[in-house]
C-alpha cells in the first residue's frame, strides 16, 4: 500500500490524506460515541432538536468529558491518517487542515445544541492540536522504522 501511495503526486496525496483523514476521524467519533455510557433516551434523536437539546443540556460534567475525549481521539486518529499520506512531502499543512475540517463539523454541533463553553473552547483548540499530534506520532514512528 505504501508503494502505491508513494507513486501518487504529492498534491494528490495531500488531498486524499485530508479527505480520508476527515472521513476516518468522523467514523471513529461516531463509533466511540455509540459506545459511551451517556446515550440519549430511547426515542430522542437529533431530528427532535428540542428534546435532544434538553438531553445534551442535562449531561453531567463527566458526560461532557467523555465527549471531549471522543473529539480529541478522533482528531488524533484523523491526523495520523492524514500524516501517513503526506510523509516525505512538503504538504505537512494537510495534517492541521484535517483537524480544522473536523472542527468545522463540530462547530455545527456546538451551534445547534447546548454545550458548556469550556467544552467548545477546549474542542476548538484540541481538534487542530490533536490532529497535529497524530501526524507527529506517524512521523516519529516512520523515523524509528527507517532508523531500525
Amino acid at each position: 500500500m505504501t508503494r502505491i501511495i508513494n507513486q501518487l503526486p504529492p498534491q494528490l496525496r495531500a488531498v486524499i490524506g485530508v479527505l480520508l483523514g476527515v472521513t476516518v476521524g468522523f467514523a471513529v467519533m461516531m463509533l466511540i460515541r455509540s459506545l459511551l455510557p451517556y446515550q440519549p433516551p430511547t426515542g430522542v434523536d437529533v431530528q427532535q432538536a428540542k428534546a435532544y437539546n434538553n438531553w445534551v443540556g442535562s449531561l453531567p460534567t463527566q458526560g461532557y468529558i467523555y465527549y471531549l475525549v471522543t473529539f480529541l481521539t478522533s482528531a488524533m486518529v484523523a491526523g495520523a491518517v492524514s500524516g501517513y499520506f503526506v510523509l516525505d512531502t512538503r504538504y505537512k499543512i494537510a495534517v492541521p487542515l484535517t483537524g480544522f475540517m473536523l472542527l468545522v463539523l463540530a462547530i455545527g454541533n456546538f451551534l445547534a445544541f447546548n454545550h458548556p463553553e469550556w467544552l467548545t473552547y477546549a474542542s476548538c483548540i484540541g481538534f487542530v492540536a490533536f490532529a497535529w499530534l497524530g501526524g507527529a506520532i506517524v512521523r516519529g514512528v516512520s523515523r524509528l522504522a527507517i532508523a531500525a
